[in-house]
Parts: structure tokens; sequence; C-alpha cells
């Protein structure tokens, strides 16, 4: 199952991602504790769905100091894009449950601080099923970079030695965590046109350890081949592949 959100916000700056992150945990916790701590509070624990933020073609951009959260001290000089249109909002999961708790949260907490400045509001919610999975190979489409590194965090794009034993790993991991069965079958990532993506991304820990405002992901976003058991893909389409899926990365749709 799939939310698609049209989200009304004026500029964004750069490093959006975790007010969006923020604004999916508030809801979560609001509208079920219980599930809240299952989910959000147990370290390491795969999160149960993926999102991508998707700006609209006509906007523009420029450089300029932003808050990055409401009443935080911490502003950032970098890239504010200006919105000419809705900037659209995916969010993916498998389990049902957790996407009503978000459909009625949306519907009851419209807006969103991105800081001081910055709201957010949620102007329409689409739901959508998920994609059926009858065959062992589907095509896919980033909407948000793919993430996939070894045990050392050092990123891995496909063709490197290593990354089909990692993604497997990073899978299986997943799978295992959120359905209580790993893969049934190895998976197979064949590119068809991808390309490096690397991001800027503020991570509340990463700042508090380092003092550095955000860091860097290696990724990759594109069309490429996925081949597995027929379960594990349709399961993957609706909970996202690779790293940091709960933090907008991995998600995915049939291309």
């Amino acid at each position: 199952m799939r939310l698609r959100i049209m989200v009304e916000v004026p500029r964004l700056p750069i490093l959006y991602r975790h007010r969006f992150m923020s604004f999916i945990k508030r809801i979560v916790e609001t509208a079920d504790p219980e599930y809240f701590e299952k989910y959000f509070s147990v370290e390491r624990r795969p999160a149960p769905y993926s999102f991508a933020v998707l700006f609209p073609s006509t906007r523009s951009a420029r450089r300029e100091s932003f808050q990055v959260s409401p009443g935080s001290r911490l502003f950032v000089r970098d890239m504010v894009f200006y919105m000419r249109g809705h900037v659209r909002w995916v969010i993916t999961s498998p389990f049902a449950d957790f996407m009503g708790l978000l459909v009625k949260g949306l519907m009851r907490y419209k807006q969103h601080p991105f800081n001081d400045t910055i709201r957010m509001e949620v102007v329409r919610i689409d739901i959508v099923e998920g994609p059926r999975v009858d065959s062992h190979e589907v095509v896919l489409r980033s909407l948000s970079p793919v993430l996939v590194e070894d045990v050392r965090h050092r990123p891995l794009l496909p063709g490197d030695r290593g990354f089909d034993r990692e993604l497997n790993t990073i899978m299986n991991g997943v799978l295992n965590g959120l359905r209580g069965e790993g893969l049934k079958r190895p998976l197979t990532l064949i590119p068809e046109g991808i390309r490096k993506s690397v991001v800027k991304h503020k991570l509340e820990g990463f700042y508090r350890g380092s003092g550095k405002p955000y860091m860097y992901f290696t990724g990759f976003s594109g069309i490429f081949r996925l081949r597995g058991h027929p379960e594990d893909l349709g399961f993957i389409i609706e909970s996202g592949l690779g790293l940091r899926r709960g933090q907008g990365f991995g998600t995915l749709e049939l291309a």
C-alpha cells in the first residue's frame, strides 16, 4: 500500500528529509504509543515504511541561510528551493495498520512545522494499493536514492565488488525483522539506467557527535531490474530497498 500526498510548502531547504521523518513520528506517537515504541524506540528495528519527497518541476533555487528545525539554534547556508506547485510525498508500507494510523493522523494534523518560519500543509491524500507481483523479475524505478553499504559503512554501487552480497545481507535482515522471515531467494540487481546520487542528510546523533550540521550519503537512482522470489519482490516494493528507508531513501515503483 502507498500514500500519495500533496503538500503545500512555499520553500524547502536541501536538508529536508529529517522534517518529514519528524512528521511521521509525531503522528504515530500520538495515535498509538505502543506502535511507536515497537518500531521507533528500539535501536536497529527496521522501519515499517519508506518514503520519497518529489519536488515540482516548476521551482527555483538560491543559496541562503536557513534554520534546520523549529526552535533550533543551528542555521546552515545552502540551497533553498522555492516551489511553484505542490510537493509530492510518497509513503509506502506493507502494513495496512501502519498506513491506517498515518491516514488518520494526516487528516487530523494537516500542518507540521519545518522550522520557525516554514510550515508544511497536507492538502490531499490518495491511497493506492500495492502492485501484485507474480514473476521472478520486476523493472523498478527509484523515487528516492537507494543506499547500500558494507560493514565499514563504505557505500557500494551496482557493479562494485561485494554489492550483491551486501544488498542481500541488508534485505534479509529487513524482511526478517518486519515479517519474521528472511529472503526466500537471493536477490540480483541488474542496472538499466542508473546514476550515482550524493545526498546531504541531517541526523541529530551525527550532529551531537561531530558538531557537523549534516553528513553525506552516496547511493544510486534510476531504473533497474530486480530478480528474486515473487513474495520477496512484492514486499520489497512496499517496504523499500536498502538502508535508511525510514529516513527518505530506497522508495520504489514499477517502471
